[in-house]
């Protein structure tokens, strides 16, 4: 099995490709999805600071940045850092930027008033053991608000019924295919983020088999369930 860091260095390269960092730079003009802006007005006041997790993608950090909030941008990658700085370019005295692991923030406890985990980082966190920590330790980082968070990537399968045991046997198939990474059903690796990305690497990916799965797994961090709008979940310690 490959360490959860090599892991993480496949997906810093995945999305510091030239390719993926133009498909993003194309969708600066998005804003928030009706979702988003709808617990965004339900959670999150426009002077409220934020930290964004994987929030190099730009339209995140845009769409924000827009509303009024000061905000701090993580990335694992730092070309998406340096995106998301360039893009906001005469406001950055009001925001922050820094290339981050989200499984080692850098920052002080209660130093947000929100945490933000941004389309499809959860998912890149390899293990349920790994990802409740994760949001255990971000939820020190706020002071009275909520860890807002991305959990879309959801594949609906019959599998999701079985019992545990016969659900192993879709882990021992990821192994037989050489994704060696693989701990749970749904585990899986992406070669191909965008389209026109060559990667040499494949990144992990969990792929939730369902809502239910994913807030059995939220549950677990202790943090509670205040709401949830499509892939979005909104928790608060």
């Amino acid at each position: 099995m490959r360490k959860p860091l090599r892991l993480f260095a496949d997906v810093r390269e995945g999305w510091s490709h030239s390719s993926v960092l133009r498909f993003y730079s194309q969708r600066i003009s998005e804003g928030f999805q009706e979702q988003e802006q709808e617990l965004a007005d339900r959670y999150v006041s426009p002077e409220d600071s934020l930290l964004l997790v994987g929030g190099g993608g730009v339209r995140d950090a845009a769409a924000w940045a827009q509303r009024g909030n000061p905000i701090t941008v993580t990335d694992l990658s730092e070309s998406m850092v340096q995106l998301a700085r360039n893009h906001l370019g005469g406001e950055r005295a009001r925001h922050h930027f820094a290339a981050a692991n989200a499984v080692a923030l850098p920052f002080r406890e209660n130093f947000f008033a929100h945490v933000v985990f941004c389309d499809g980082v959860y998912c890149h966190i390899p293990g349920r053991a790994l990802r409740v920590r994760v949001l255990r330790d971000a939820a020190r980082l706020v002071k009275q608000g909520c860890l807002i968070v991305y959990a879309s990537w959801l594949r609906p399968s019959r599998a999701s019924v079985l019992p545990r045991s016969f659900q192993r046997l879709r882990v021992w198939k990821q192994w037989l295919s050489g994704n060696f990474s693989a701990r749970e059903p749904g585990d899986a690796r992406l070669r191909r983020l965008i389209p026109d990305a060559k990667l040499s690497r494949p990144c992990f990916y969990h792929y939730f088999q369902g809502p239910d799965e994913i807030e059995h797994e939220l549950r677990e961090t202790g943090l509670r369930l205040l709401d949830r709008l499509g892939g979005i979940w909104v928790l608060k310690s």
